[in-house]
């Protein structure tokens, strides 16, 4: 739950974020929630993850596949650079 876990994993409240999700919506929902908690550089991924996809951009499935079978299941977001 991003409520819960964002302030652990990402303290520095700015820290650029980008968020993403499968298409877009929930990372533009969660951009707004990171933003009423204080957060200053947070951004959503338009489209999300099947524009990236459709884009082609290199996808690395292995870094994907063994998250999931770690057992960390938490939400996609990402500092980094970009929009």
């Amino acid at each position: 739950m991003l409520e819960r876990d964002i302030e652990t994993k990402f303290p520095d409240r700015n820290q650029e974020l980008i968020m993403y999700c499968g298409g877009g919506f929930r990372s533009a929902l969660t951009c707004d929630m990171a933003q009423k908690m204080g957060y200053k550089n947070v951004y959503s991924l338009i489209g999300g993850y099947k524009a990236l996809v459709k884009a082609g951009w290199p996808i690395n499935t292995d870094a994907i596949n063994n998250k999931s079978t770690s057992g960390d299941h938490s939400n996609h977001s990402h500092g980094g650079h970009g929009h």
